[in-house]
Parts: structure tokens; C-alpha cells; sequence
């Protein structure tokens, strides 16, 4: 629980009554390699921080799984349009590996943001970063050669391409999962 409060204290500072509140009312979870924390067609209810492990999220598309997003230790975790909007979702949120994850659910989020001014200051700054890291991606992806979105991905967390498959780092990357083991060969 110690990482996450330096997470958030590194985003904004929060209260020692907010971290009172965290504290009392945070789930913890351990999860099983290849469970799943969310399922496509249900609605996502809660918002993960990882405090060890390695989480994927992932849609299919003509049954085919394409990887949305990992959350490794010290980040969160959460189907956006699913959580925010609390209707039934189509990503699925799966472990990678054994991690333990801390989490609160959208009825608890939602009174942390009434209550608390400095949580709701915490959650518009994540917002805003996921949402640039976001476009950042799209860019890459839309833009970019395969080479070269490899080149992002790596720069943004190299420690993936060891803990991932290649499988869903190629379709993370909107590439194939011979191209990338090409790319990779050549480094």
C-alpha cells in the first residue's frame, strides 16, 4: 500500500484524512496468472493500481485478441469507457503474471471525488496523462512504420518485451508477430 501512496503523492498532494479514507476502504487482490479481473460484456467496476505484477487489457476483433493497454507494478488499470461510463464493456483486463492488485470501486471512487478536493485533483492530472499517453500511441500507430513503433514501445518500457509475449507486444503494435520478431532480431 506504500507504493500506491507515493504514486499518489507524486501526482498531487493528498490529505492524511484522504489517505485515512484509502486506507479503510481500499480491496486488495491477488490474482493468478491468465485470470481474468474483467470479462467483455460486463461492466467495469472497479479501478486497479498494481502494486506487483503485470496486467493486459484486450478486445477481440473477429475473434482475434488485440492488446489495449499493460499496467505493470505501480500503475493502474481500468476499462475507461466502461468504468466511467458504467455500461457493459468489450475489454477484458487479464494477469500476465501472479500480481497483487490494490482497487476501489466506482461507488467509492465517486464519494472520494465528493469528499475529497485533492482526490478529485489526482484523478483530473492521471486523466489528462492517460489520455496524452493515448494519443501518443494512436499516433505511432497511425504514423508510424513498424520499426519505428517498436522503437516508441521500447522507449516507454523496455522491461515489457521480457515480461509479455510477443504475441501481444505484435498486436499491441498493430504489427504481426513475425515483423516483430524481424525487428528484434536486428537489435
Amino acid at each position: 500500500m506504500i507504493q500506491l501512496f507515493k504514486y499518489l503523492r507524486n501526482v498531487h498532494p493528498i490529505s492524511n484524512d484522504l489517505r485515512d479514507a484509502l486506507e479503510d476502504n481500499l480491496h486488495a487482490k491477488e490474482v493468478d496468472k491468465k485470470d481474468f479481473l474483467l470479462r467483455a460484456g460486463q461492466i467495469c467496476s472497479n479501478i486497479y493500481f498494481v502494486e506487483r505484477g503485470l496486467l493486459r487489457s484486450y478486445y477481440l476483433n473477429d475473434g482475434k485478441e488485440i492488446s489495449s493497454g499493460f499496467s505493470k507494478e505501480n500503475e493502474l488499470c481500468v476499462s475507461i469507457e466502461s468504468f466511467f461510463s458504467q455500461q457493459y464493456g468489450i475489454e477484458y483486463i487479464q494477469a500476465l503474471e501472479a500480481s497483487y492488485v490494490y482497487y476501489i470501486n466506482y461507488q467509492y471512487y465517486q464519494h472520494l471525488l465528493k469528499e475529497f478536493p485533492e482526490f478529485h485533483a489526482v484523478c483530473r492530472i492521471l486523466l489528462q496523462d492517460c489520455l496524452c499517453r493515448k494519443c501518443k500511441r494512436l499516433s505511432a500507430m497511425w504514423m508510424e512504420m513498424a520499426e519505428e513503433k517498436y522503437k516508441w514501445l521500447f522507449s516507454q518500457s523496455p522491461e515489457l518485451f521480457q515480461r509479455a509475449s510477443n504475441k501481444d507486444i505484435a498486436s499491441y503494435l498493430g504489427i504481426t508477430q513475425g515483423m516483430l520478431s524481424t525487428i528484434r532480431s536486428r537489435r
